[in-house]
């Protein structure tokens, strides 16, 4: 389907997902039982399984050309490809899923699928176009430029679905917005009308978090006394708990969700989004230096609590206003904390050079040698027995690629 939806493509064969629902009746408990819990902060593995999941999925049901997850859970991907492709008929074949094995990574893609990319070496435009990236080959060498990231998230769970950075410039070109706006809106959709399909619970939505964006979500914030619509909410929740660019967070720290009831804790948000982007910033990785406690793992802590407690319980207008005067003071300590951290804190100093031990290096290069000659084994089959997989694969043309970019 996304041949069609996203790229104008027709195929000789589309399946009916709707006929698939029965035979995969498992497939919703299946899913359930590695749902992330709450808080989040404190079960992102579990985020992290989940949203691969979900991804192998959306490529079973066509949404995706592949999605590229880490090769250590390459068990939990084959259980779930295996029992997806057990349910196939014979004249569903175009269904079909393969794994892919490639430098350490494992694509997941429909085997007869026409735009995915075989090849054995992989460029980043490539592995782009293979995940359906907008924007494929935004790839720079530091110093980095300026980016955007646009992000695909399943709604409820907050599991991360894909991500892919855009620079800053090429977005203040305005057929290029208009048309990843575009591209962006028929990608939802199809997304959220394949889980329905299948019978689902699943939604999903994008984000582009670029300077412009989180600038105006904090004028927002500041001047938005009272609480906002549902339809604002919906559209801006996961902004809430990134409220700064997403390169400068460095942990995962979630306080609000789809479901949080934000109308009866509003003032609480806000107070817990100014604290974000403030205090939640790399800029503070090493703090715990210099005070007595753990600053992240208190954050992570609160946070969780505040993330269930505004799902879960339900509060009247004094309890909310209680939990909230709370909840500031629990975080007071970490405030002075970091202010007395930002006036003792050293000059960021460059990273020293890394040098690799020979032994270190010996091991490299013997798993080198070894992927090339499974890649070479591959590369046999590939000529000898799947020549399919040679043609060349549809591309979708996009604007020309910025200079800068890197293509290895």
């Amino acid at each position: 389907m996304a041949e069609r939806v996203l790229y104008g493509c027709s195929l000789d064969q589309e399946v009916d997902l709707s006929q698939l629902v029965d035979r995969l009746s498992w497939l919703p408990g299946f899913l359930a039982a590695s749902e992330p819990s709450i808080p989040t902060c404190a079960n992102y593995r579990e985020t992290g399984l989940f949203g691969s999941l979900l991804s192998i999925v959306l490529v079973f049901g066509g949404a995706r050309t592949a999605t590229l997850q880490n090769a250590s859970r390459i068990k939990s991907f084959r259980l779930l490809v295996r029992r997806l492709n057990s349910v196939l008929a014979k004249n569903e074949w175009t269904l079909h899923l393969d794994c892919v094995y490639r430098r350490g990574t494992l694509f997941i893609t429909r085997t007869h699928s026409p735009r995915f990319d075989w090849s054995i070496r992989l460029t980043n435009i490539q592995i782009g176009r293979n995940l359906d990236y907008f924007a494929a080959g935004h790839m720079f060498n530091a110093p980095f430029p300026d980016r955007g990231w646009l992000f695909f998230i399943e709604k409820n769970t907050m599991a991360m679905i894909s991500v892919e950075a855009i620079l800053l410039e090429s977005l203040s070109n305005l057929d290029f917005y208009n048309e990843l706006v575009s591209f962006s809106n028929r990608k939802e959709q199809l997304m959220n009308e394949t889980m329905q399909q299948l019978g689902l619970k699943y939604r999903f939505q994008w984000i582009l978090n670029t300077p412009e964006r989180t600038q105006a979500l904090e004028n927002f914030m500041k001047q938005s006394l009272l609480p906002p619509t549902d339809e604002w909410w919906e559209s801006h929740f996961v902004e809430i708990d990134f409220p700064t660019a997403y390169v400068l967070r460095p942990h995962i720290t979630y306080f609000a969700r789809n479901q949080t009831r934000f109308r009866e804790h509003w003032p609480l948000l806000r107070f817990l989004y100014f604290f974000s982007v403030k205090y939640v910033l790399s800029e503070y990785r090493e703090i715990n230096k210099y005070c007595d406690f753990d600053y992240w793992e208190t954050i992570k802590t609160i946070f969780g609590e505040v993330e269930l407690a505004l799902i879960t319980k339900e509060f009247d207008i004094h309890e909310a206003t209680k939990y909230c005067e709370e909840i500031k003071t629990r975080l007071q300590p970490l405030i002075t904390a970091a202010n007395s951290f930002m006036a003792v804190r050293p000059e960021p100093s460059a990273f020293p050079e890394l040098y690799l031990p020979w032994a270190f290096k010996l091991q490299r290069a013997f798993f080198d040698a070894w992927y090339w000659v499974e890649m070479a084994g591959e590369g046999v089959k590939i000529c000898l027995f799947q020549r399919w997989k040679l043609r060349k694969p549809r591309i979708h043309v996009r604007p020309p690629l910025p200079p800068g970019t890197v293509d290895y």
